[in-house]
């Protein structure tokens, strides 16, 4: 990897700058111009906005299907040894046991129920993280 001498110039600036402001905050720490972070505030807190809700359920939908798909796969490959994938019509019929639409129509019942049947909510609602359904803020 070939880094150009303004690229190097752009790090040192930038690592200067944060540099500089970290010695900033420790004198105004130490003259008390200014108060330590507190951990317990509301700007250190994270949050759980409906985007990332949606994302995660997303996401687990996604590896569920995936995983089916695969043991769909699998378990046809143990069966035909001679099972090829050129065949775009084995394929495709191989593929319709596992529709993808199984996907969106679980968004969807998500977005209209406002419950969130995967194991990651399960898991947060146990802990008491979370009661199990998306509230509009």
């Amino acid at each position: 990897m070939k880094i150009s001498c303004v690229g190097v110039l752009c790090i040192i600036s930038h690592t200067l700058c944060v540099f500089r402001f970290m010695v900033q905050k420790l004198f105004s720490l130490v003259d008390q111009t200014s108060v330590p972070d507190n951990p317990d505030s509301l700007q250190n807190h994270e949050v759980l906005l409906p985007g990332h809700l949606i994302t995660i359920y997303l996401k687990e939908k996604l590896e569920e299907w995936l995983q089916r798909t695969k043991k769909l796969i699998e378990d046809e490959i143990n069966k035909n040894k001679d099972y090829e994938f050129g065949n775009v019509a084995r394929v495709k019929k191989l593929m319709d046991k596992n529709p993808a639409k199984q996907i969106s129509l679980a968004v969807e019942n998500m977005l209209e129920t406002g419950r969130l049947n995967t194991p990651i909510w399960s898991r947060f609602a146990a802990e008491g993280r979370l009661d199990g359904s998306v509230r509009e803020a």
